[in-house]
């Protein structure tokens, strides 16, 4: 069998890029999508099999952990040939126009299985387990791949999405706390006896969000396709048929490590945004121009009526308010996304965050001033819109997000602290050495106490947003031997599994790993997780 890492860059090496269209479909609609080449019905089946006979052992077992060790994060060890389909040409080459070469398989995987139960609308914690650890990303930062090993219809408990809702979210903040979770509605029983009833509060916690007219679609499918789709993508999983076949879905995480590169044949032409919510097109316009590479200043409409509009109440009209606010260099726009910044209002802020984000260096320095604010809430916002590589060349922007990494008592500000630095280290010109060694310290040792125990797996939030930081300085820089060996001993030693699966994957595609090397690290990724379920860990 090919080894990950080699597969990986074989494919990356000869990918087909998305045409514009569909690379447009995707930034409007959210998802598309894709038939494996190589897979056949055989393929399928035997996947298909291979997932009743998990279900079953979970179900012998009766472990607290079966849902970590058996259906979840097991799954590459457990079922080698789900790696056919996470590697096919046509995923690969989907996922590498979206995400870009070196992307990153996430360690936390999920099989999941329908019954008569429905879930409500929501959007996956950016963290394993619906834990938070920062703002949603809007930039094609992180994909979801669904696969399905049998045909899906109207009885067997399809996925239904919201179409074009991943630049959209609920307000989470609870005082100076937090929900971890972005259900739509976080009082849903899935299990009402009432199935009218029930269809009834999905709409509801739907509707809560407050834009009208959404498009919820059931995603029906012939057997094997595969749904790739942005991460804040609004979803569920919706109930089947008493007597329906088992419905199986795999799913999986994957994440950029690189800055999009312009490309030296690249028509530098904008499309036309003319399908879908016109609310939206500000904000694909935007994120087509971040993916191509391109440095457009936009004019804006009146700023009078933006202003308005981002210091509202609905959401999908805040958000096209700061990113036509974002996209132009004038003064007043940047004075009205400040303002919305330190506004009362979390919706406000959270919009005005992406504006300001959006301007780079032209508001560094106004963000840094808003880090210094009494009020967490303005400060966890301004920490996220730090994180791009427009902050590399500013020494105060690091040393400002590093001292709130290491010093602040708010666990969500330094996890998103941690979110932007790993943004920044993309940078070519960033302060790579110095940023190593602040990210390890944090990583070595006891530094980052557990902060949840979610899914019946203690672990830090901030420990993870760190090591995700980690994982994109090595994929864009070399570091020091001393500090790169540091590395390799967290990777294989740490309690997190996530936080070793990410520095791992971080080995694996670092310019240090030579092809014996590489070979190792391809196969400890693999069977990780079955090594540490033999030895009976619940980590």
């Amino acid at each position: 069998m090919i080894d990950y890492i080699f597969l990986l860059s074989i494919y990356s090496a000869i990918s087909l890029p998305l045409s514009d269209d569909k690379f447009l479909k995707f930034l409007v609609e959210g998802y598309l999508t894709v038939m494996p080449s190589k897979m056949t019905k055989q393929h399928h089946d035997r996947l298909y099999r291979r997932a009743q006979s998990l279900y079953r052992e979970a179900d012998k077992l009766k472990s607290q952990t079966a849902h970590l060790d058996i259906l979840g994060d097991n799954l590459r060890a457990l079922i080698p040939e789900i790696d056919d389909v996470i590697f096919d040409p046509i995923v690969v080459d989907t996922l590498t126009s979206l995400l870009g070469e070196n992307y990153v398989l996430h360690p936390h995987h999920y099989l999941h299985k329908s019954g008569t139960t429905d879930q409500g609308f929501h959007q996956d914690g950016n963290l394993p387990w619906n834990e938070r650890g920062h703002y949603r990303s809007h930039r094609p930062d992180w994909a979801l791949l669904f696969y399905y090993p049998q045909a899906v219809d109207s009885t067997n408990g399809a996925t239904e999405v919201v179409a074009s809702s991943q630049y959209w979210t609920k307000d989470f903040e609870k005082g100076a706390d937090w929900y971890p979770d972005d259900s739509m509605d976080r009082t849903f029983d899935g299990g009402e006896d009432n199935l009218e009833y029930r269809d009834q509060q999905i709409q509801q916690g739907l509707s809560s969000i407050g834009i009208p007219d959404l498009e919820r679609r059931f995603i029906y499918l012939p057997q094997g396709k595969v749904l790739i789709g942005s991460y804040d993508l609004i979803h569920r999983g919706s109930r089947s048929l008493p007597d329906s076949e088992d419905r199986f879905m795999y799913k999986f995480y994957f994440l950029r490590t690189t800055e999009p590169q312009i490309s030296s044949t690249q028509d530098a032409q904008i499309p036309t945004f003319s399908c879908g919510r016109k609310e939206i097109y500000p904000v694909a316009k935007e994120t087509w121009k971040w993916s191509k590479g391109f440095k457009i200043d936009d004019d804006i409409p009146d700023s009078s009526v933006l202003s308005i509009q981002l210091m509202g109440e609905q959401e999908h009209k805040r958000i096209e308010a700061a990113y036509l606010l974002g996209s132009s260099r004038s003064d007043i726009s940047t004075d009205i996304l400040v303002e919305g910044l330190y506004s009362r209002s979390e919706g406000t802020r959270r919009a005005s965050g992406y504006g300001l984000r959006i301007k780079g260096a032209l508001v560094t320095d106004l963000l840094v001033e808003a880090l210094q604010s009494k009020q967490v809430e303005i400060q966890r916002v301004a920490a996220f819109a730090l994180g791009t590589i427009a902050s590399a060349s500013s020494r105060d922007v690091l040393r400002t997000l590093t001292s709130f990494l290491e010093s602040d008592q708010d666990d969500l500000l330094r996890s998103n602290a941690a979110y932007s630095l790993g943004q920044i280290a993309r940078a070519p010109e960033c302060d790579v050495q110095y940023l190593a060694n602040i990210l390890i310290n944090r990583l070595e040792g006891c530094v980052e106490k557990n902060n949840t125990s979610s899914a019946n797996f203690p672990r830090s939030t901030v420990r993870e947003s760190v090591a995700y930081a980690l994982l994109q300085l090595l994929a864009n820089h070399q570091l020091d031997q001393s500090v790169f060996l540091r590395v390799v001993a967290l990777s294989v030693n740490d309690n997190d599994r996530y936080v070793s699966g990410l520095l791992l994957e971080a080995l694996g595609i670092s310019s240090k790993i030579e092809p014996v090397s590489a070979a190792l690290v391809a196969g400890l990724i693999k069977q990780r997780r079955i090594m540490r379920t033999r030895r009976g860990s619940n980590n």
